[in-house]
């Protein structure tokens, strides 16, 4: 939610503030549940031990996050090419609104 705006909704098993855990930085959004929902916090400690008690477990998770990474960035990279096409649709159409009609 960015101010009371929803900018994504999340399924059942998806997770968020992974950045946050892997780069050690504040989390830039907030989470508000529209119902019931269960919740289960893991925080850079955590991710500390599970490396040393489990590297495979690790590893698998890393590999999830990676993927799941992945494919939110696909979806911005294409809502951001959406948008820029749209703003040069615009501006062509302003553009061509501002030029004098020209006679042939």
């Amino acid at each position: 939610i960015v101010g009371e705006k929803t900018i994504s909704e999340l399924k059942v098993g998806d997770f968020f503030g992974e950045l946050a855990l892997l780069e050690a930085t504040p989390r830039t959004a907030s989470a508000v549940s529209v119902g019931y929902s269960r919740m289960l916090g893991f925080f850079r400690p955590d991710l500390d031990v599970l490396i040393k008690r489990n590297p495979r477990m690790m590893n698998i998770l890393l590999q999830n996050i990676a993927r799941v990474t992945g494919r939110r960035l696909i979806a911005t990279n294409s809502l951001l090419e959406e948008t820029i096409q749209e703003l040069y649709l615009i501006q062509t159409k302003e553009k061509s609104d501002l030029e004098p009609n020209k006679e042939q």
